[in-house]
């Protein structure tokens, strides 16, 4: 790829989260004042504490030298440069989706698929993680004729949370 194309690569190409993430954004600077620069800088930061949050939740589910070496991933690829602070809760669908890996891991399907569902729900293109769990559900069903009750609950703890969020944004 050529220098100038790269640089493009990168550029912003517009709004892309849903009507739900927009009615929670919309909410919650409607609660907090923007009079005040301390204040701007604090709603710009609610991604930091959410990156501390993914941070214990990956260290509690996987271990610490993964969860270090998600974050530092995480923070050193290109596309994130001048984008980790600064926006309203622009990478809360992540930290949804790393929640709901770990809680997985755990057996934790319901909490699991509510995180996944929020993250579905506020940016649409997480849906594909409950591909992830709809496979591994489907080969059970195969085997034994049955869909064992982990997966349902996932699954509908996934369109629980799905539908009343995009419902709240509508």
């Amino acid at each position: 790829v050529q220098t100038d194309k790269w640089a493009g690569m990168f550029r912003d190409r517009g709004y892309n989260p849903t009507p739900a993430y927009t009615v929670m954004v919309q909410q919650l600077t409607r609660v907090v004042e923007l009079d005040q620069w301390g204040r701007v800088v604090g709603l710009c930061s609610i991604d930091t504490v959410l990156y501390a949050v993914l941070l214990l939740g990956l260290g509690w589910g996987f271990g610490w030298e993964a969860a270090l070496l998600a974050m530092l991933v995480l923070t050193i690829v290109p596309f994130n440069h001048a984008r980790l602070v600064g926006n309203v809760i622009q990478y809360d669908w992540l930290v949804a989706l790393g929640l709901a890996t770990a809680l997985l891991r755990h057996g934790r399907y319901v909490a699991g698929g509510m995180l996944a569902g929020y993250a579905a729900a506020v940016r649409v293109f997480p849906i594909i993680f409950a591909a992830a769990v709809a496979v591994p559900a489907l080969a059970a069903v195969v085997r034994s004729r049955a869909l064992p009750r982990k997966y349902l609950a996932f699954g509908l703890a996934f369109a629980l949370v799905g539908v009343a969020a995009l419902g709240a944004g509508s």
